[in-house]
C-alpha cells in the first residue's frame, strides 16, 4: 500500500492526468480530458474542461482512486473494484 506522499508523487508526475470527484462524491483518476480553453494563452483562467470517467474507474476515496490508477500504470489489469 503506498503512502500519501508516493501517491501525490505518482500524481504529480502524470501529464494529463485529473483526480476527479463527482457530486455524489466518487472518485476517479482519468486521462480523458478535452482542454475547451485557448491554445494561445499560457494561463488556465476561466478553461473550460470536459472530463470523461468510465464506471468501472469510479472509487469511494481518492486515496482508493489514485491506487487504481497506480496499479494499472504498473500494467496489473487484475484489480478488485473499491
Amino acid at each position: 500500500m503506498p503512502t500519501d506522499t508516493e501517491r501525490l508523487d505518482w500524481l504529480t508526475k502524470q501529464p494529463g492526468v485529473v483526480l476527479v470527484r463527482t457530486d455524489s462524491g466518487r472518485w476517479a483518476i482519468t486521462e480523458d480530458v478535452v482542454d475547451r480553453g485557448d491554445p494561445e494563452k499560457e494561463t488556465i483562467d476561466g478553461t473550460v474542461c470536459e472530463v470523461m470517467v468510465e464506471a468501472e474507474m469510479m472509487k469511494a476515496t481518492p486515496r482508493d482512486a489514485i491506487d487504481e490508477a497506480m496499479r494499472l500504470d504498473q500494467g496489473d489489469d487484475d484489480v478488485a473494484d473499491k
